[in-house]
């Protein structure tokens, strides 16, 4: 009799064990951040961030003991997308004012992720609680950014620096949720809408400061090209002072040229009269009546004298 209650308790024993035994596993998707949570002593453990890095060992199904398990401290690793849309579960479009005091209407995106690290992750758990309150905190905080940020701008600026003003945007989501355990990596605007008659305004301001800039870069090409002709007829005008430079310079040389060889001439045909009048051992005076009766002897007659005859007389 003792040997089948024995037997019985064994077997209600191994039951109950299996049964408990399958309280202390818990499953933890490879995409998913978490924290063990101990239900029975109501206590978060943040010792330990499973999968806070890539492919860790940890993840998937995990003995976790009885009475713990992931609960609902489970949170995405990768970025979320929030978006202010019309039926947009995130909420509607975004009502903003642009700093000269109109009403506009846009639709926008962002882009996030939590700090993946244990303990920007147990604050945010508890301070914030579950993914989900994390996540209309943020598209709470983002709204109001957004829109402070679209009125730093004038309406015109949403068409002419709309790169500007989601950088404006980005830049004031990133650091608002950057303190509270997220990292925005981008921010898009993708739609506006502002009444028809302050569009058409809008329209018509950006085309005629469209054609002022157009007047402005047609006076700046003719100043460009008066200077250029400016500037040409200077080089022109240089030009011609150097030619009359290197021609008055050329007659010089020329000029000076033709001086020196008269000197050489003149220099050597009087050593020739010195000479011949040494050698003659005459005065200078006889030389000159020597020299004068040799050029008479040595012309040549090319003509005849002709003598008019006498009339005859009758």
């Amino acid at each position: 009799m003792s040997g089948f209650i024995l037997a019985g308790m064994t077997g209600i024993t191994v039951i109950v064990s299996c049964f408990l035994l399958g309280f202390s596993f818990d499953t933890l998707d490879p995409n998913t951040l978490g924290f063990l949570y101990d239900g029975a002593v109501m206590r978060l453990e943040t010792e330990h961030l499973f999968n806070a890095e890539r492919d860790d060992p940890k993840a998937g199904r995990i003995f976790t003991g009885l009475g713990r398990s992931f609960d609902i401290y489970r949170f995405p690793r990768y970025a979320q997308r929030v978006i202010f849309r019309s039926g947009s579960e995130d909420g509607g479009i975004i009502l903003a004012k642009t700093r000269d005091g109109l009403s506009v209407q846009l639709s926008a995106s962002f882009q996030y992720h939590f700090h993946r690290t244990a303990p920007a992750m147990a604050s945010l758990a508890i301070n914030f609680g579950t993914a989900e309150q994390a996540r209309a905190l943020y598209v709470m905080f983002a709204r109001r950014e957004i829109r402070d940020a679209v009125s730093q701008f004038e309406m015109k600026d949403l068409w002419e620096r709309r790169a500007n003003v989601s950088t404006a945007a980005f830049n004031a989501v990133a650091a608002k949720l950057m303190t509270k355990h997220a990292v925005v990596s981008g921010l898009q605007l993708l739609e506006l809408s502002i009444p028809s008659e302050v569009q058409g305004a809008v329209e018509n301001t950006t085309v005629e400061e469209q054609g002022i800039e157009e007047t402005r870069q047609q006076q700046l090409k003719a100043m460009v090209e008066i200077r250029t002709e400016q500037l040409k007829a200077r080089q022109d005008a240089e030009v011609t002072v150097i030619n009359a430079q290197a021609s008055a310079q050329k007659t010089i040389i020329d000029a000076r040229a033709a001086a020196l060889s008269l000197n050489v001439t003149v220099g050597g045909q009087e050593r020739a009269l010195k000479g011949s009048r040494d050698a003659l051992a005459v005065s200078n005076p006889d030389l000159l009546e020597y020299l004068q009766m040799r050029a008479i002897l040595s012309t040549k007659a090319t003509s005849k004298l002709s003598v008019p005859q006498p009339p005859a007389t009758g």
